[in-house]
């Protein structure tokens, strides 16, 4: 049951990057702000749970340590000034937003795990292994801020900053 419905999303995700490949060019600036921004309220809601959660579960207390929210308010303030039609500008925020689905897509995973974990019998008893999805996080964390920085050095190159 969980697996066809992890695999059901993974596909619709799939999909729907390759659609955002193909018509990338196409989008103006307010809507790439706009998918941005679903992206990291989404995001956001995920992270905050598990910050909550990070006093009862050792291997998640690094998720808190990362500063994520930072770096999307971040993010979603410096995209929601930007308005150009340079393509190289709108794929980096493009492939912001993909990063920011990959990691949001980890995030509730996580988050769903938790849920599933303190809905078990004995659940207290029971230990809840999330070390190597907290290491995905971490990876995408960084994959996501080298992003941004490509995205800072292009305004910077096309005098939008």
């Amino acid at each position: 049951m969980i697996w066809t419905k992890l695999t059901s999303n993974f596909i619709k995700i799939i999909l729907i990057i390759i659609i955002m490949n193909i018509i990338c060019y196409n989008y103006t600036c307010p809507i790439l702000y706009r998918i941005i921004s679903k992206s990291i309220e989404l995001a956001s809601n995920s992270i905050n749970y598990l910050t909550d959660k990070s006093t009862v579960y050792n291997n998640i207390k690094i998720i808190a340590e990362l500063d994520i929210m930072f770096n999307l308010e971040l993010i979603k303030d410096v995209c929601k000034n930007i308005d150009t039609d340079n393509t190289s500008i709108k794929l980096a925020i493009y492939k912001i937003n993909e990063t920011l689905d990959l990691l949001n897509r980890e995030l509730s995973y996580i988050y769903e795990q938790i849920k599933d974990h303190e809905n078990k019998y004995l659940h207290n008893w029971r230990s809840l292994d999330l070390s190597s999805n907290v290491e995905l996080v971490e990876k995408l964390n960084i994959v996501l801020i080298n992003r941004y920085r490509c995205l800072i050095d292009l305004l910077k190159i096309y005098n939008r900053i």
